[in-house]
């Protein structure tokens, strides 16, 4: 299934100053089962956003003044793209927690094989 998304009630200057992080904040909707933006589901969609962010990294990485990269993390400018919405599937809390929870226990069962290899 294809991802399809409307970005017209967001306003024009923030598509147009934010296309990077309005890409991202589309495939974000998918992530976290959130497939509008509502002022009413905002701080649900930012709190997911930032767990999901915590447990796999921020969506994008920025250059820093001193060379470094760094996370930008999207849960800080989600509010932006109240409006935006998609067809991503929605995902109560609970099935959002456990998609979470299961991504989390793979990611660990991965790591503990990397570096049992690396012992070896």
């Amino acid at each position: 299934m294809s991802l399809n998304w409307n970005a017209e009630k967001v306003p024009v200057e923030v598509r147009e100053q934010n296309g990077t992080h309005l890409n991202l904040a589309i495939w974000n909707t998918m992530a976290i089962g959130v497939p509008k933006l509502t002022d009413a589901n905002l701080l649900d969609a930012t709190h997911r956003t930032r767990l999901w962010e915590a447990l796999y990294g921020a969506w994008n990485y920025i250059e820093d003044e001193n060379g470094q990269m760094v996370p930008d993390f999207l849960w800080k400018r989600l509010h932006l793209f109240v409006g935006l919405s998609t067809n991503a599937s929605k995902l109560s809390t609970k099935e959002f927690l456990d998609k979470v929870w299961k991504g989390s226990e793979k990611q660990t069962a991965m790591n503990i094989a990397v570096n049992s290899l690396e012992q070896d």
